[in-house]
């Protein structure tokens, strides 16, 4: 998986016109060790792939190249994160759940101008609920990777009550 910036220098399309290049060497260095190559949704507003417009414009030049789903850095860009899914599930192989909060003193701003802080998965702005049941509805069965990236709880702490809400909602555990 590669999570890309954008550099400062360059617009948002320069960037991703660089990464496109770039990829396309990847790709093949992939394909002889049978390794798939995946972009991550980045919180970068100025970075290649922050929503699923911007990978699917990749994908179009580069048809092998696979999608990092990340439920929490689609916001940034102003997506839904069920959008985002539904947008790149024919090439999701992998996924990563993160919440986050509005917050005055939240360290990343996003395309609305709002500043966001993580949370823990389940006590954010994600609707996991309808999330999920898109997700299953469109067949995904791949990993889901819990990321908290806040300083508020212990991280012991954030994952355990991340993957207990988790459960709870896919059935596997009592409230």
């Amino acid at each position: 998986m590669l999570p890309l910036r954008g550099k400062k220098e360059y617009t948002k399309e320069e960037s991703r016109r660089n990464v496109i290049e770039g990829l396309k060497e990847v790709i093949k260095e992939g394909e002889k060790y049978n390794i798939k190559i995946t972009v991550e949704h980045f919180p970068d507003i100025n970075g290649p792939f922050l929503i699923s417009e911007d990978i699917n414009f990749a994908i179009k030049e580069i048809p092998e190249l696979r999608v990092t789903f990340d439920s929490g850095n689609v916001i940034l860009g102003g997506e839904k994160p069920e959008d985002a899914f539904i947008n790149n599930q024919k090439y999701i192989i992998h996924c990563h759940f993160k919440d986050w909060i509005i917050s005055e003193d939240g360290k990343l701003s996003g395309m609305d101008g709002r500043k966001y802080k993580p949370a823990i998965i389940g006590e954010g702005i994600i609707d996991y609920k309808k999330l999920v049941k898109i997700m299953k509805d469109y067949g995904y069965d791949g990993y889901v990777n819990i990321e908290y990236e806040g300083f508020e709880y212990e991280p012991d702490i954030a994952m355990e009550r991340g993957l207990k809400f988790l459960k709870i909602l896919t059935g596997e555990e009592n409230e």
